[in-house]
C-alpha cells in the first residue's frame, strides 16, 4: 500500500520541484509590483486626493488651485 501512495506521489513532487523556482520568481515579483503599485497609489492619493480613489473621497494632503 506504502509504495502504491509513493508511485501516485512521485510524479506530483516532480512537477513541485521543476515548477517551484518559477512560482518563488513569480511571488518575488508580485511582491514588488504590489509594493510599487501601493506606494504610486499613496503618492497619487497625497496629490490628487478630492478625486476619487475605489469609490471613495480622499482628502488631499496638497491643495489643489486650479
Amino acid at each position: 500500500m506504502r509504495k502504491i501512495v509513493q508511485q501516485a506521489i512521485k510524479p506530483i513532487l516532480n512537477l513541485f520541484a521543476i515548477f517551484f523556482p518559477i512560482v518563488k520568481k513569480c511571488t518575488h515579483f508580485l511582491f514588488v509590483y504590489l509594493v510599487v503599485s501601493y506606494i504610486t497609489f499613496l503618492v497619487e492619493a497625497v496629490l490628487y486626493g478630492k478625486e476619487k480613489f475605489y469609490g471613495f473621497e480622499k482628502l488631499a494632503l496638497i491643495e489643489r488651485k486650479n
